[in-house]
């Protein structure tokens, strides 16, 4: 994978750009170069070395190129780059632009402006070369919302190989069939985890008397893809489940650390088709009937997929001995959330499309007993709610920008408080994971 696609945006920079001309990367279907913006070829001067404005040419051009690659595959423009006579052109050498971060803003403005159904988030890169010019790289996804439109012109455009094509009707209305179908397979597959997580049950000690929760994220609209998942009796190690610890910080300074059950266990990983599989090492054998058989008071389970699908899970029949056996600690959904984001953050970049969007099913099943929602279990305090039998769902959450992958956590946690008939005010308090490497506005600093 070309690292000027896969990189996070703070990683970016002149290696990267040498690395294309080095390398001789051609355009293709997710590669567009621009040795300057474009303008009239009448002998005018381009608007941006005149007056520092974009002139309508390089506008029009550049809406085009940017509505083909989220209609199509998503890819990077890079301007500053000037291309060989070849045919599919390759990088041949920097041109830089003027003033190359007033450029950045510019166009951050110009593609909000122009484009509908509103762009999905994208990520505009100044990489300065010499003072303040240089080259500016424009990332874009394929859209979940395709097909979109130029406000002004109202034509749509895909990529194809190297060229931006204007699309026909028939085109667009086989992209808006082909989206809706793409929600509905969506769907289906949720549905098809839900069927499966009731079957986790069964290896409990009581699988009639259980709690669970499942968070599932599948990839919507991009292709994330591993060869294998499992090799050499392991996991790979850059795709190894990793504990995140999560913290609620408040407004007056003080950070105090969520909890649960599962935070020292380990994973006892198997292959499946296209996917592995972690189990915690927490088994145990018991008695039934008078007979010695595999069970678990509690089993937290990880899934990998070769397609980019993730899935924790977490049932359990006694959450803890003696009189607790009925609560649950409130921290238990919100930390998980907090581990699924970075587990997706993980495969994202190792698959080389950090840009990928996911969409995050979040569901728990409480069977014949209500559970208590308390941290400090039934004996101290009240608790903040119950979980009454039944399936509990949650809206679909999307995660696309890395650097909002913190406010969609505290959304999550925000719902979870309130379908417990409790407020949780965002004002005081905010989870962040620990050494998360990216800023939000819900970290303070």
């Amino acid at each position: 994978m070309i690292s000027i696609l896969s990189k996070p945006k703070e990683q970016v920079g002149i290696d990267d750009l040498c690395e294309l001309i080095q390398m001789r990367i051609p355009e293709g279907e997710q590669i567009e170069y621009k040795r300057e913006l474009p303008f009239k070829d009448d002998g005018e001067t381009d608007n941006w070395l005149s007056n520092g404005k974009l002139g309508n040419r390089a506008k029009d051009s550049l809406i085009k190129e940017v509505i083909a690659l989220i209609n199509t595959s998503g890819g990077v423009i890079i301007l500053g780059i000037g291309q060989s006579a070849d045919k599919p052109p390759v990088a041949q050498k920097i041109q830089p632009i003027p003033r190359c971060a007033e450029l950045a803003d510019a166009l951050t403005y110009l593609f909000l402006t122009r484009i509908e159904p509103q762009i999905p988030p994208f990520e505009i890169v100044p990489i300065k070369t010499e003072e303040e010019n240089g080259v500016v790289a424009v990332r874009v996804r394929k859209s979940q919302k395709a097909p979109h439109r130029d406000t002004k012109t109202r034509e749509s455009y895909v990529r194809r190989h190297d060229q931006c094509r204007k699309m026909s009707m028939r085109d667009i209305q086989d992209m808006t069939m082909n989206s809706a179908r793409g929600l509905e397979g969506l769907e289906k597959r949720f549905e098809k985890r839900t069927d499966l997580f009731q079957n986790e049950l069964k290896y409990l000690i009581n699988p009639d008397d259980a709690f669970g929760i499942r968070l599932t994220a599948i990839p919507h609209g991009s292709d994330v893809w591993f060869n294998r998942v499992y090799d050499n009796s392991r996991i790979l190690p850059q795709l190894e489940f990793r504990h995140q610890q999560v913290f609620e910080h408040t407004t007056d300074g003080r950070k105090e650390k969520l909890r649960t059950i599962f935070d020292n266990c380990g994973f006892n990983w198997r292959p499946a088709v296209r996917a592995a599989r972690g189990d915690s090492d927490t088994t145990v054998f018991e008695s039934r009937h008078g007979h010695a058989s595999l069970a678990t008071r509690f089993n937290f389970y990880v899934e990998i997929h070769c397609d980019g699908m993730v899935e924790l899970g977490l049932v359990a029949h006694h959450m803890h001995r003696g009189d607790w056996n009925y609560y649950v600690s409130p921290d238990l959904p919100a930390v998980l959330f907090a581990n699924l984001v970075a587990q997706v953050h993980q495969m994202r970049m190792m698959a080389g499309t950090p840009m990928a969007d996911y969409v995050v099913d979040v569901a728990i099943l409480v069977r014949k007993f209500p559970r208590l929602m308390n941290s400090a279990g039934p004996q101290f305090g009240f608790p903040v709610g119950k979980l009454d039998p039944g399936f509990h769902t949650f809206p679909r959450y999307v995660l696309n920008h890395s650097d909002d992958f913190l406010e969609t956590l505290n959304l999550f946690h925000r719902d979870f408080y309130n379908s417990l008939g409790q407020d949780y005010n965002r004002q005081q308090f905010s989870l962040v994971i620990e050494n998360w490497p990216y800023k939000s506005s819900v970290q303070q600093e």
